[in-house]
């Protein structure tokens, strides 16, 4: 059943008591929803304000398509920190979603939660197969994160990638905050009874 737990959709009748993986866990909300549905929480933010979440496991490091450094640019405004490639500056430790399932021996994450200022789109473009239940993403068209000089362009390829394992549950561009983007997708496994804990 989809539902809407801390401004994201998911499928609740997913969840198996496993592990979360959030991806941009500045504000602990989507965390706390989890933990208070009996998951486990992996919170990971690169943004030096962002402090650790009791109950919940936390990374300070960027999630990324790869392992290594990124660069942590300033921003006026730190709900908007991002990471990008390595070229000097604040040095962050970069992870990746299959890195973290293997630091915390998890065999599928019951939940990967992008919401990571742009980082969404290396990641899915390269996501590596079936290690999640459900993918929740936040996509960062509207501030011009997709690398794409066409924006919709990015999709038809990730769809098509990601199709290998997952369907599409909900992908459509709606408003918020005054601005028309894809703020709330969700990608399923469509073997949802692929792996285990």
């Amino acid at each position: 059943m989809l539902a809407d737990v801390a401004g994201r959709t998911i499928d609740v009748d997913l969840l198996a008591g496993g592990w979360v993986l959030d991806g941009g866990c500045r504000d602990w909300l989507f965390a706390d929803a989890m933990l208070q549905l009996g998951e486990h929480v992996v919170g990971v933010d690169p943004a030096q304000d962002v402090r650790g979440h009791r109950g919940a496991k936390f990374q300070r490091a960027a999630l990324m398509s790869y392992c290594g450094l990124a660069e942590l640019p300033h921003e006026d405004d730190p709900q908007t920190a991002r990471a990008e490639s390595w070229t000097g500056g604040l040095r962050v430790p970069a992870v990746t979603v299959d890195s973290l399932r293997g630091r915390y021996a998890v065999e599928v994450w019951d939940v990967v939660k992008l919401n990571i200022e742009g980082g969404e789109y290396a990641i899915l473009q390269a996501w590596p197969g079936p290690i999640a239940r459900q993918i929740s993403v936040a996509f960062h068209d509207f501030i011009g994160r997709n690398p794409c000089p066409d924006p919709e362009s990015y999709y038809g390829p990730m769809l098509e990638h990601l199709g290998q394992w997952y369907r599409v549950a909900q992908h459509e561009k709606t408003h918020k905050d005054d601005e028309l983007d894809y703020w709330d997708s969700l990608f399923i496994l469509k073997d949802t009874h692929a792996g285990s804990r």
